[in-house]
């Protein structure tokens, strides 16, 4: 019997393309479980051939990242589904095919072209250990933590710039910021046209303390020319008329019981809290209609959002950089 991608790849991580893998040779407890439980089996051949397919025609470099992202997630996998000495394979194989199908679904979906530009998925996938000092005896020990991201499958110098910044942002600046939570970051091309690439990036947590969602979003403008992040003024003129002009469009709407010109000290919008946010580039959605603006989690200091805000630019044109190419 032949199968998957599971155990070539545990066991020699360096080939650039899955491969199968006799049964009569298989080791690891992961193995053994995929060559014992059909359903597994057959799962670990669907995921075979999606990562075929979303290897084909790649340039070596970023085949490169993925096989490296595979192999990360593999590992992931052997952590999170750990093998006990008298565990049956079953029990493993229940742990193992939540984690496949999830990696299936994600591998059909991670090729996106635009334009001349093909973006496929990248992703890292961690299991931590709760801090040490953590008061929950009787939680897991560990959280799980995953980042997904856009790759340009280009060897443009602009393009590996953009790759490595992106990385950066979803990886670092953003991340997940308590080591006693669970959650995802997830980032995916939103726009690209006129040398600007907007990447939307979603962040989810959960305290298993006290479980609470939290949840916040922002979006990567970055200006391929200029190989860096888009600033304020690249959009707008020098002064601060815009951000009066948004600030005039949006007072007089009522959301969640309050207008945007209340000046509520126990936590209601106030105009410090909107201006000091919408003077963030990474809190604008620049599409063809207008600037827009979401809020999450707080983000004007009150204890609901409001839903998202667009400015349109006939608002906004006389405030703009000549050289700004509106969204089309």
């Amino acid at each position: 019997m032949r199968k998957g991608c599971w155990a070539f790849l545990l066991l020699v991580c360096v080939v650039a393309r899955a491969a199968s893998f006799d049964c009569a040779k298989a080791l690891t407890a992961q193995e053994k479980a995929i060559c014992t439980v059909p359903e597994l089996s057959a799962v670990d051949e669907r995921l075979s051939a999606s990562y075929k397919a979303l290897l084909e025609g790649l340039l070596p470099e970023t085949i490169n990242a993925l096989r490296s992202d595979e192999s990360q997630w593999l590992h992931y996998v052997a952590t999170v589904c750990e093998a006990g000495e008298k565990q049956p394979a079953r029990t493993l194989a229940d742990c193992m095919l939540g984690l496949f199908n999830e990696r299936n679904e994600l591998l059909s979906k991670s090729r996106d072209r635009r334009g001349e530009i093909l973006f496929v998925i990248r992703t890292r996938m961690l299991r931590e250990p709760h801090s040490k000092d953590w008061a929950d005896k009787d939680a897991d020990a560990y959280n799980l933590q995953s980042f997904v991201w856009p790759y340009a499958n280009s060897d443009a110098p602009e393009w590996k710039t953009w790759n490595a910044a992106v990385q950066r942002t979803v990886m670092g600046e953003i991340g997940l910021p308590a080591s006693d939570a669970d959650g995802e970051v997830t980032a995916e091309v939103e726009y690209l046209g006129q040398g600007l690439v907007t990447v939307s990036i979603r962040e989810k947590h959960i305290y298993e303390g006290f479980p609470r969602l939290y949840e916040h979003s922002e979006k990567f403008h970055w200006l391929l020319k200029e190989n860096r992040e888009m600033k304020v003024e690249d959009m707008f003129k020098p002064g601060i008329e815009w951000a009066k002009a948004v600030y005039d469009c949006c007072a007089a709407q009522t959301i969640n019981g309050h207008t945007y010109n209340d000046d509520d000290r126990n936590g209601a919008f106030t105009r410090t809290l909107f201006e000091e946010f919408i003077k963030t580039p990474r809190n604008w959605g620049i599409g063809p209609k207008g600037l827009t603006f979401e809020f999450t989690d707080g983000s004007l200091g009150a204890a609901s959002d409001p839903e998202p805000l667009t400015v349109p630019w006939k608002t906004l044109q006389p405030f703009l950089q000549e050289n700004f190419a509106i969204p089309k």
